[in-house]
């Protein structure tokens, strides 16, 4: 299926070029498709077949990545693929013309098992983090009333607090990866909240921003 899309896209498949392809054990690559048409397709049609394709590779990687046999590393490499371009967070704005039940329900079932299996796992690593923040982000690029503001913001804050305080102790250098890591993944939620008037606004998201802000601090002090 992803060959095929990628040659839906006028995209070379990088299983032909055998110098980069990644090994079988940790076929990654698969969590993305480039999006190099200008303009970006608008066929509802293969744009329903990118969306479906994408939510179906962040599940299969999950149970790949979260399974007992699994190793740090591939939860490593799985966090790290997530947030590179691509993956389904890149497509969603490129979605519009499709029927928001349709979009909804694939960026809700990504929430739901990145959430869910992250749960499963005892360590809150750096890794998990990643993935709980993607995952929040699929939950924010909801239609409004999905998910209410206040809520979204309790599960940042407490997503933050919970990472720093198992990261815990830690030398200065691994204090100011934390924070930085926090830091720009606060920036970019806020950002991307930013569209939605009603998510910028109460008592949770001032206190997520005050969280923010000391993180942020720490990071421009040892710079």
């Amino acid at each position: 299926m992803h060959a095929h899309l990628l040659a839906l896209l006028g995209v070379p498949d990088p299983k032909s070029l055998a110098h980069s392809a990644p090994t079988s054990k940790s076929p990654v690559h698969l969590l993305s498709l480039p999006l190099q048409m200008i303009p970006p397709p608008a066929d509802a049609v293969l744009l329903t077949l990118i969306s479906t394709y994408l939510m179906h590779a962040i599940i299969f990687f999950t149970h790949i990545a979260m399974s007992s046999s699994s190793t740090i590393t591939m939860l490593d490499s799985f966090s790290t693929a997530l947030v590179e371009s691509g993956t389904l967070l890149t497509w969603v704005p490129y979605c519009v013309s499709l029927p928001r039940k349709h979009v909804d329900t694939t960026l809700t079932r990504a929430y739901t098992v990145l959430t869910k299996s992250c749960s499963s796992i005892s360590a809150n690593t750096r890794s998990t983090f990643l993935i709980r923040i993607y995952a929040l982000k699929c939950l924010l690029c909801t239609s409004p009333g999905t998910v209410q503001p206040n809520t979204f913001w309790d599960q940042i804050q407490k997503l933050c607090t919970v990472y720093v305080k198992s990261s815990s102790p830690m030398s200065e250098t691994e204090e100011l990866s934390v924070a930085t890591l926090v830091s720009e993944s606060l920036g970019q939620v806020v950002q991307m909240a930013q569209s939605k008037s009603s998510f910028v606004e109460g008592k949770s998201f001032a206190l997520l921003c005050e969280t923010w802000t000391s993180f942020a601090k720490r990071v421009s002090h040892n710079h």
